[in-house]
């Protein structure tokens, strides 16, 4: 009888798995959706009539992007990948298919290896976010692809290897996309020396808000370490390692020749030595420049981005998450006032 409770414990598991899609029924919808979809070589690309016009840019995008991931990955699905596109982040929350967050841009399914994001407008950032998902469908596609069982059953193990591999994996597919800010956030860790540990992202569930960002920089720079140091090949070694033996440090051990703590270590030493000399003396931001937005103090981060000023310079122009969703800002430099120009809501953001 001593078998007994793992054998309840292993299929209650595999029940909230199987059954996790159908948290997602009792949500809103305010958009009936009638789906359209495109096929490529390698993609059923799903899509409302809204979206129509770029699902022609997606044929072209998603399939570059399998062509340099799977040849990275040394490995191509052999099904159809379906994916799915959403007007824009309102549209995205009420999908039925997962549960969906007010800050997150795309989600990969690992049971049924479809994923989906939004439209922000911008092409680079579909090609940003596509590129850390479809990282997602082959991670979950070499690791779960027996049969649907076995999935879960290895999906309940695969909840102990650490996330910051997984999202590493994914983030370093995104290329240099993104090199600008994830070099900005890296110097500023290490000259304030609170360089987040690999050791504490083996999840990242402790994290306030403000971290989660870095913890993904930090993430993804690992993996960079991890290329550059031990080898192109290590990152699809770790994946092989672990669809067969399922533990993270042996994967470690077998294809970096150390353990998952040492190579931890290791990074976190070359990281502040590596950062140091980038850094020099620089001081903190406010050094150089004056300051133009401030936290609106409900102790939420606010992310402003992609400023331009007005050809007179009396005026500046942004992107904010103050209220929530992304918004065109515009402050008036000498009065301080903000005026919205796009409202969170309009798709074409």
């Amino acid at each position: 009888m001593k078998n007994w409770p793992t054998f309840y414990v292993i299929h209650f598991l595999i029940f909230l798995c199987l059954c996790q899609p159908l948290c997602s029924q009792g949500k809103v919808i305010i958009r009936q959706k009638k789906w359209e979809y495109t096929e490529t070589e390698h993609f059923k690309i799903y899509h409302c009539q809204v979206s129509r016009e770029i699902a022609s840019v997606l044929s072209s995008l998603l399939e570059d992007i399998f062509t340099t991931t799977t040849k990275f990955y040394e490995y191509a699905p052999v099904k159809k990948i379906p994916f799915f596109i959403y007007a824009d982040h309102n549209d995205f929350e009420q999908t039925n298919i997962v549960d969906v967050g007010e800050g997150t841009g795309g989600v990969s399914e690992a049971l049924k290896n479809r994923f989906l994001v939004y439209n922000n407008g911008s092409v680079c950032w579909l090609k940003n976010v596509i590129s850390h998902e479809f990282a997602h469908v082959i991670y979950f596609k070499v690791i779960y692809e027996e049969s649907p069982i076995l999935k879960a059953l290895r999906l309940t193990r695969g909840i102990f290897i650490p996330l910051w591999v997984v999202e590493g994996m994914a983030e370093y597919n995104t290329g240099t996309l993104d090199a600008t800010e994830r070099e900005m956030v890296i110097r500023d860790m290490v000259r304030n020396k609170n360089v987040l540990s690999l050791r504490n992202l083996r999840n990242f569930n402790h994290l306030k808000p403000h971290q989660i960002t870095p913890a993904y920089k930090i993430s993804e720079c690992a993996l960079r370490f991890m290329v550059e140091e031990y080898g192109h090949d290590k990152p699809q070694k770790i994946l092989k390692v672990l669809r067969d033996k399922l533990d993270i440090n042996i994967a470690f051990i077998d294809s970096m020749g150390m353990s998952l703590d040492l190579f931890e270590k290791k990074f976190e030493e070359w990281v502040y030595e590596d950062y140091r000399d980038d850094i020099g003396s620089y001081g903190n931001a406010g050094i150089y420049g004056k300051k133009l937005t401030f936290d609106n103090g409900d102790n939420i981060p606010d992310f402003n981005t992609n400023p331009a000023f007005s050809p007179d310079g009396k005026t500046i122009v942004f992107i904010s998450d103050e209220k929530g969703d992304n918004e065109i800002v515009s402050l008036d430099l000498h009065s301080g006032r903000k005026k919205v120009i796009v409202s969170g809501n309009n798709s074409k953001i």
